[in-house]
C-alpha cells in the first residue's frame, strides 16, 4: 500500500483504521510510504478503513478518501481438473474479487495469462489459454488482496 502526503523522511507509523499500526523507517522519500497492510481478519473480505499517518512532525489522516482493504485469496480447487486450450475451467476459492489476473504456466513457456478471467468473490471463470505444452500447469491468480509478489497458486493437467 502506497501513501502519498509530505513528511514521511522522518519515519513513523501508518494507521489502517484500528488495525496494528505499520512502522516506516527514516530516510525514504519524503513525499510517499508504500508498506505492506497489516493483516485483517473480520467477517467480509473488504470494508473501507481510513488511513492515518503518524510522524515525528505530526499526524495526518485522510479526509474523504479510504482504502478498500481486502484479505488475501485462497484458492481450494479447478474443475474441471484436466482441460484443453479454449475449454472454461472453475477456479474455486475465497476472497477471489477485485481481480488483477490470472495466469497459466506450464513451466516450459512463458507464462499465459487469460484476459477473459471473471471473478465472483468465491469462483472465478477461466479459459485455458493457447500456447501451452500439455501436462500438469500452475494457474496463478492475483487480486488486490494478494501481498505483492505472492499470489495463490493451483494446478490442473492441459490436454
Amino acid at each position: 500500500m502506497t501513501v502519498t502526503g509530505t513528511g514521511f523522511a522522518a519515519g513513523g507509523t501508518v494507521n489502517v483504521g484500528a488495525l496494528t499500526p505499520v512502522s516506516f523507517a527514516s530516510g525514504g522519500s519524503n513525499t510517499a510510504v508504500t508498506v505492506t497492510p497489516p493483516d485483517y481478519s473480520p467477517a467480509g473480505s473488504s470494508e473501507s478503513l481510513p488511513i492515518t499517518v503518524t510522524t515525528p512532525g505530526g499526524t495526518g489522516t485522510t479526509g474523504q478518501t479510504f482504502v478498500t482493504y481486502q484479505n488475501p485469496p485462497t484458492l481450494t480447487s479447478t474443475v474441471p481438473t484436466t482441460a484443453a486450450a479454449g475449454e472454461s475451467v472453475t477456479i474455486n476459492g475465497t476472497n477471489l474479487e477485485n481481480l488483477i489476473s490470472v495466469t497459466y504456466d506450464d513451466g516450459v513457456n512463458p507464462a499465459v495469462p487469460d484476459p477473459t478471467a471473471q471473478a465472483f468473490g468465491t469462483f472465478i471463470t477461466s479459459t485455458v489459454p493457447d500456447g501451452l505444452t500439455p501436462g500438469l500447469v500452475t494457474i496463478t491468480v492475483e487480486t488486490c488482496g494478494s501481498h505483492v509478489g505472492t499470489p495463490v497458486t493451483t494446478a490442473m493437467t492441459v490436454t
